[in-house]
C-alpha cells in the first residue's frame, strides 16, 4: 500500500476510534461541475445538498446516539460548508485533505487516486452512508453491507 494511502487510512481509523461511541455516518456528495481538474456537468445542487444536510444533521442528533460524520465530495465548496454546518451542531467531522479527482474525467490520475481509494475505504468503514448521486457510494455500501440512503430525497439516480 502506498505510504500516502496508508497514512490517510490510519488517520481516518484513528479519528473513528476516538469516536467509537458515535454512529459514524459517511456523507458522499457527488455534485459535479465544481472542479478545476476535469469538465463535468452539474449532477446535484450544492445548496440543495447543504439544505438537506442541515435538516438531516438535526434529525441525527434527535434520533441517534452521538453522530460523527465522514465527508467526501468532488466539491471542495461542499466539504467546507458541510463541515461548518456539522460543526455548528457539535457533530465531529473528518475528511481527507487530498485532491479530488474523477476516475473517468481527470487527466492526471496518479496522486489523486490515493484520495479516491482513501474515500472509498473510509466510506466502507462507516455505519451508514448518505449520498447525492452516482455509483461510488453504492459500491462502498455494497462492499461493506452498510445501509445507504439518498442525502437529497426524491432525486432521480444518475449513474
Amino acid at each position: 500500500m502506498p505510504a500516502p494511502l496508508s497514512a490517510a487510512l490510519a488517520s481516518f481509523r484513528a479519528w473513528a476510534s476516538r469516536h467509537a461511541g458515535h454512529n459514524v455516518i459517511g456523507v458522499h456528495a457527488r455534485l459535479g461541475g465544481d472542479s478545476v481538474s476535469w469538465q463535468d456537468p452539474a449532477l446535484s445542487s450544492l445548496d440543495e445538498a447543504l439544505d438537506s444536510l442541515q435538516v438531516k444533521s438535526t434529525r441525527w442528533l434527535a434520533q441517534q446516539k452521538r453522530p460523527a460524520v465522514f465527508l467526501c465530495s468532488d466539491s471542495e465548496a461542499f466539504k467546507t460548508r458541510a463541515a461548518d454546518i456539522l460543526s455548528s451542531h457539535s457533530i465531529p467531522v473528518f475528511m481527507h485533505r487530498l485532491e479530488p479527482i474523477h476516475i473517468e474525467r481527470s487527466r492526471d490520475r496518479g496522486p489523486g487516486m490515493i484520495g479516491v481509494v482513501a474515500d472509498f475505504e473510509s466510506l466502507r468503514l462507516c455505519s451508514t452512508i448518505q449520498y447525492t448521486a452516482g455509483g461510488f457510494s453504492m459500491l462502498a455500501a455494497g462492499a461493506s453491507g452498510v445501509s445507504i440512503e439518498r442525502l437529497v430525497p426524491g432525486r432521480a439516480e444518475s449513474i
